[in-house]
């Protein structure tokens, strides 16, 4: 089944590092996805992610980012084993760290010194078993140096 979440991220990025159009940035987020209707009520994550991608500028004001990153995130799942509707109490929770992976496509649009941008992305977390999940975002971020 299919279920949307939310969450949001703060990324710090140089550019033009080792060589020109190279970016190296640290990614730090939150995410919450809904679970199942039986035992799992949600899902938290955050993540820390370093990130490497290359910013192809098609003009002045508009450009392309792919990017592949690489990090961990604690993650919890809130659950309730005994019970046929996740919401009902007690809720347990179970947390660890993991590895984390993803990676993914920034387009944007630089207007009046404010980058506005759009994401596609594709997270895996490593566990027993890998998991992913797909995520769309958008972003308004402003260039300091």
């Amino acid at each position: 089944a299919v279920a949307s979440g939310y969450g949001s991220s703060v990324q710090c990025s140089l550019k033009n590092v080792l060589y020109h159009n190279i970016i190296f940035g640290i990614e730090v987020g939150y995410i919450h996805l809904p679970g199942s209707k039986t035992t799992i009520d949600f899902f938290q994550v955050v993540p820390v992610f370093f990130t490497a991608g290359f910013n192809f500028s098609i003009n002045d004001y508009i450009g392309i980012i792919p990017s592949i990153s690489s990090g961990f995130g604690y993650n919890s799942v809130y659950y309730n084993e005994n019970s046929i509707n996740a919401s009902d109490e007690p809720i347990s929770k179970a947390s660890d760290y993991q590895k984390m992976f993803k990676t993914g496509i920034e387009c944007y649009v630089l207007f009046y010194g404010l980058r506005f941008s759009l994401h596609a992305e594709i997270n895996t977390i490593l566990e027993n078993s890998i998991k992913y999940f797909v995520s769309f975002s958008f972003g308004i971020g402003k260039y300091i140096f």
